[in-house]
Protein backbone atom coordinates (compact mmCIF):
# COMPACT_ATOMS: atom_id res chain seq x y z
CA UNK A 1 0.00 0.00 0.00
CA UNK A 2 2.78 2.45 0.77
CA UNK A 3 4.07 2.80 -2.83
CA UNK A 4 0.50 3.56 -3.96
CA UNK A 5 0.15 6.07 -1.13
CA UNK A 6 3.33 7.85 -2.22
CA UNK A 7 2.02 8.01 -5.80
CA UNK A 8 -1.15 9.61 -4.44
CA UNK A 9 0.89 12.05 -2.35
CA UNK A 10 2.82 13.03 -5.48
CA UNK A 11 -0.41 13.83 -7.33
CA UNK A 12 -1.70 15.82 -4.37
CA UNK A 13 1.46 17.88 -4.06
CA UNK A 14 1.23 18.63 -7.76
CA UNK A 15 -2.44 19.52 -7.33
CA UNK A 16 -1.58 21.98 -4.59
CA UNK A 17 0.30 24.12 -7.09
CA UNK A 18 -2.91 25.68 -8.37
CA UNK A 19 -3.18 27.35 -4.95
CA UNK A 20 0.49 28.40 -5.00
CA UNK A 21 1.09 31.19 -7.55
CA UNK A 22 4.47 30.80 -9.18
CA UNK A 23 5.04 27.64 -7.10
CA UNK A 24 5.35 29.88 -4.08
CA UNK A 25 3.40 29.86 -0.85
CA UNK A 26 -0.13 28.54 -0.61
CA UNK A 27 -2.91 31.11 -0.82
CA UNK A 28 -6.03 29.76 0.85
CA UNK A 29 -8.60 32.41 0.04
CA UNK A 30 -10.44 29.73 -1.92
CA UNK A 31 -11.40 28.34 1.49
CA UNK A 32 -11.11 31.29 3.86
CA UNK A 33 -13.17 29.84 6.69
CA UNK A 34 -10.82 26.92 7.41
CA UNK A 35 -7.60 27.56 9.27
CA UNK A 36 -6.24 24.24 10.61
CA UNK A 37 -5.54 25.94 13.93
CA UNK A 38 -8.38 26.08 16.44
CA UNK A 39 -11.34 28.41 16.09
CA UNK A 40 -9.52 31.34 17.62
CA UNK A 41 -8.85 34.79 16.16
CA UNK A 42 -5.88 33.60 14.09
CA UNK A 43 -5.62 35.68 10.91
CA UNK A 44 -5.68 33.25 7.99
CA UNK A 45 -6.56 35.62 5.16
CA UNK A 46 -4.46 35.70 2.03
CA UNK A 47 -1.28 33.68 2.47
CA UNK A 48 -1.42 32.12 5.94
CA UNK A 49 1.62 30.92 7.86
CA UNK A 50 -0.04 27.96 9.56
CA UNK A 51 -1.34 26.27 6.41
CA UNK A 52 2.01 26.70 4.69
CA UNK A 53 3.83 25.28 7.71
CA UNK A 54 1.70 22.13 7.44
CA UNK A 55 2.58 21.90 3.75
CA UNK A 56 6.29 22.05 4.62
CA UNK A 57 5.83 19.32 7.21
CA UNK A 58 3.84 17.14 4.80
CA UNK A 59 6.53 17.43 2.12
CA UNK A 60 9.31 16.60 4.57
CA UNK A 61 7.53 13.63 6.11
CA UNK A 62 6.55 12.27 2.71
CA UNK A 63 10.17 12.75 1.66
CA UNK A 64 11.31 10.72 4.65
CA UNK A 65 8.93 7.90 3.78
CA UNK A 66 9.99 7.94 0.12
CA UNK A 67 13.61 7.70 1.27
CA UNK A 68 12.72 4.68 3.37
CA UNK A 69 11.17 3.07 0.30
CA UNK A 70 14.31 3.63 -1.77
CA UNK A 71 12.70 6.35 -3.90
CA UNK A 72 15.63 8.73 -3.58
CA UNK A 73 14.74 11.06 -6.48
CA UNK A 74 11.22 11.63 -5.21
CA UNK A 75 12.46 12.02 -1.64
CA UNK A 76 15.03 14.66 -2.64
CA UNK A 77 12.50 16.54 -4.75
CA UNK A 78 9.97 16.79 -1.92
CA UNK A 79 12.51 17.69 0.73
CA UNK A 80 14.17 20.34 -1.41
CA UNK A 81 10.79 21.86 -2.21
CA UNK A 82 10.06 21.96 1.52
CA UNK A 83 13.37 23.72 2.14
CA UNK A 84 12.54 26.32 -0.53
CA UNK A 85 9.14 26.97 1.08
CA UNK A 86 10.84 27.19 4.48
CA UNK A 87 13.00 30.08 3.24
CA UNK A 88 10.01 31.80 1.62
CA UNK A 89 8.10 31.58 4.88
CA UNK A 90 10.91 33.11 6.88
CA UNK A 91 11.02 36.06 4.49
CA UNK A 92 7.25 36.47 4.32
CA UNK A 93 6.11 36.08 7.92
CA UNK A 94 8.94 37.22 10.19
CA UNK A 95 8.29 40.60 11.81
CA UNK A 96 11.37 42.28 13.17
CA UNK A 97 9.19 44.88 14.88
CA UNK A 98 7.13 42.27 16.75
CA UNK A 99 9.98 39.83 17.27
CA UNK A 100 7.76 36.94 16.13
CA UNK A 101 5.98 35.52 13.09
CA UNK A 102 2.81 37.21 11.88
CA UNK A 103 -0.21 35.11 11.00
CA UNK A 104 -0.50 35.91 7.29
CA UNK A 105 0.36 38.13 4.35
CA UNK A 106 -2.53 39.73 2.44
CA UNK A 107 -2.06 41.70 -0.79
CA UNK A 108 1.65 42.01 -0.06
CA UNK A 109 1.22 43.35 3.47
CA UNK A 110 1.95 41.49 6.68
CA UNK A 111 -0.96 40.91 9.03
CA UNK A 112 -1.04 42.99 12.18
CA UNK A 113 -1.90 39.84 14.15
CA UNK A 114 0.72 37.80 16.00
CA UNK A 115 -0.85 34.71 17.48
CA UNK A 116 0.89 32.37 19.85
CA UNK A 117 -0.35 29.57 17.57
CA UNK A 118 1.60 30.68 14.48
CA UNK A 119 4.95 31.25 16.16
CA UNK A 120 4.54 28.01 18.14
CA UNK A 121 3.95 26.00 14.96
CA UNK A 122 6.91 27.64 13.23
CA UNK A 123 9.07 26.56 16.17
CA UNK A 124 7.57 23.07 16.07
CA UNK A 125 8.34 22.88 12.33
CA UNK A 126 11.83 24.35 12.68
CA UNK A 127 11.10 27.14 10.20
CA UNK A 128 13.77 29.69 10.98
CA UNK A 129 17.11 29.61 12.76
CA UNK A 130 17.16 28.13 16.28
CA UNK A 131 18.25 31.51 17.67
CA UNK A 132 15.34 33.33 16.04
CA UNK A 133 12.84 30.70 17.10
CA UNK A 134 14.01 30.75 20.72
CA UNK A 135 13.72 34.52 20.76
CA UNK A 136 10.25 34.41 19.17
CA UNK A 137 8.95 31.85 21.69
CA UNK A 138 10.18 33.98 24.56
CA UNK A 139 8.55 37.03 22.96
CA UNK A 140 5.08 35.55 22.59
CA UNK A 141 5.08 34.41 26.22
CA UNK A 142 5.60 37.94 27.51
CA UNK A 143 2.32 39.55 28.63
CA UNK A 144 0.80 41.69 25.90
CA UNK A 145 3.21 40.55 23.18
CA UNK A 146 0.80 38.26 21.32
CA UNK A 147 -2.70 39.05 20.10
CA UNK A 148 -4.15 35.53 20.25
CA UNK A 149 -3.39 33.21 23.20
CA UNK A 150 -2.79 29.48 22.96
CA UNK A 151 -5.56 27.12 23.86
CA UNK A 152 -5.19 23.46 24.77
CA UNK A 153 -4.91 21.97 21.30
CA UNK A 154 -1.92 23.97 20.12
CA UNK A 155 -0.18 23.97 23.49
CA UNK A 156 1.16 20.48 22.72
CA UNK A 157 2.93 21.80 19.61
CA UNK A 158 4.15 24.82 21.56
CA UNK A 159 5.72 22.66 24.27
CA UNK A 160 7.22 20.29 21.71
CA UNK A 161 8.79 23.23 19.91
CA UNK A 162 10.21 24.55 23.18
CA UNK A 163 11.71 21.15 24.00
CA UNK A 164 13.36 20.88 20.58
CA UNK A 165 14.97 24.29 21.07
CA UNK A 166 16.29 23.55 24.54
CA UNK A 167 13.66 25.62 26.35
CA UNK A 168 12.43 22.81 28.58
CA UNK A 169 12.06 24.85 31.76
CA UNK A 170 8.45 25.04 32.81
CA UNK A 171 7.07 22.46 30.37
CA UNK A 172 6.36 19.85 33.05
CA UNK A 173 4.73 22.49 35.26
CA UNK A 174 2.57 23.56 32.31
CA UNK A 175 1.50 19.98 31.62
CA UNK A 176 0.68 19.43 35.28
CA UNK A 177 -1.27 22.67 35.59
CA UNK A 178 -3.33 22.18 32.43
CA UNK A 179 -3.64 18.51 31.42
CA UNK A 180 -3.15 17.37 35.00
CA UNK A 181 -6.12 19.38 36.12
CA UNK A 182 -8.31 17.37 33.75
CA UNK A 183 -7.22 14.19 35.53
CA UNK A 184 -7.75 15.83 38.91
CA UNK A 185 -11.35 16.49 37.93
CA UNK A 186 -11.94 12.78 37.37
CA UNK A 187 -11.15 12.12 33.70
CA UNK A 188 -9.49 8.77 32.97
CA UNK A 189 -7.18 10.34 30.38
CA UNK A 190 -6.77 13.56 28.41
CA UNK A 191 -7.71 14.13 24.79
CA UNK A 192 -4.30 15.50 23.92
CA UNK A 193 -1.29 13.32 23.20
CA UNK A 194 1.67 13.66 25.53
CA UNK A 195 3.90 14.06 22.51
CA UNK A 196 2.56 16.02 19.59
CA UNK A 197 4.30 13.78 17.03
CA UNK A 198 2.54 10.45 16.99
CA UNK A 199 1.39 9.47 13.51
CA UNK A 200 3.30 10.34 10.35
CA UNK A 201 0.34 9.68 8.08
CA UNK A 202 -1.98 12.15 9.76
CA UNK A 203 -0.20 15.18 8.32
CA UNK A 204 -0.84 13.92 4.81
CA UNK A 205 -4.38 12.86 5.69
CA UNK A 206 -5.12 16.41 6.86
CA UNK A 207 -3.54 17.68 3.66
CA UNK A 208 -5.84 15.44 1.61
CA UNK A 209 -8.87 16.73 3.45
CA UNK A 210 -7.84 20.33 2.90
CA UNK A 211 -7.37 19.92 -0.85
CA UNK A 212 -10.40 17.78 -1.60
CA UNK A 213 -12.77 18.75 1.23
CA UNK A 214 -13.23 15.14 2.27
CA UNK A 215 -11.41 12.45 4.22
CA UNK A 216 -9.84 9.64 2.18
CA UNK A 217 -10.00 5.99 3.04
CA UNK A 218 -8.05 5.27 6.23
CA UNK A 219 -4.32 5.32 5.66
CA UNK A 220 -2.09 2.45 6.83
CA UNK A 221 -0.93 4.46 9.84
CA UNK A 222 0.99 1.62 11.47
CA UNK A 223 3.00 1.12 8.28
CA UNK A 224 3.62 4.83 7.86
CA UNK A 225 4.98 5.17 11.38
CA UNK A 226 7.70 2.64 10.59
CA UNK A 227 8.65 4.54 7.46
CA UNK A 228 8.93 8.00 9.05
CA UNK A 229 12.00 8.13 11.29
CA UNK A 230 12.78 11.07 13.53
CA UNK A 231 14.82 12.55 10.68
CA UNK A 232 11.91 12.69 8.23
CA UNK A 233 11.40 16.43 8.55
CA UNK A 234 15.03 17.49 8.55
CA UNK A 235 16.34 19.74 5.77
CA UNK A 236 18.85 18.28 3.36
CA UNK A 237 22.57 18.75 3.11
CA UNK A 238 25.23 17.15 0.91
CA UNK A 239 28.01 14.81 1.93
CA UNK A 240 31.45 15.03 0.38
CA UNK A 241 30.34 12.97 -2.59
CA UNK A 242 27.41 15.32 -3.24
CA UNK A 243 24.80 12.83 -2.00
CA UNK A 244 21.77 14.47 -0.43
CA UNK A 245 21.41 13.60 3.23
CA UNK A 246 19.19 14.63 6.13
CA UNK A 247 20.92 17.22 8.30
CA UNK A 248 21.82 16.61 11.91
CA UNK A 249 19.36 19.23 13.10
CA UNK A 250 16.58 17.76 15.24
CA UNK A 251 13.14 17.72 13.73
CA UNK A 252 10.33 15.24 13.24
CA UNK A 253 7.04 16.98 12.76
CA UNK A 254 4.28 14.54 12.31
CA UNK A 255 0.95 15.18 13.94
CA UNK A 256 -1.38 17.96 12.76
CA UNK A 257 -4.24 19.38 14.80
CA UNK A 258 -7.53 17.53 14.53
Amino acid sequence: LLPQWLDTADRLFEGSRKYRPGNGLMNTEFRPYYNWAEWEAVDHTGVPAIQNAWLVLALRCAGGMAHGMGQSARSSRWRLEADDLDLMMQAAFWSEARGAYVDSVHEGRQSSIVSQQTTSLMAFAGIGTPERLRSALRTILRPGSADVPLTMQFRAYHNEGRERLGLEDGIIDDIRARWGRILDLGATTTWETEKALEFAGQIMQEFYEFLFHRLPSPLPIGVLRTMAPESCAQPLQQDQAGVLLASSNPGAHRKPPT
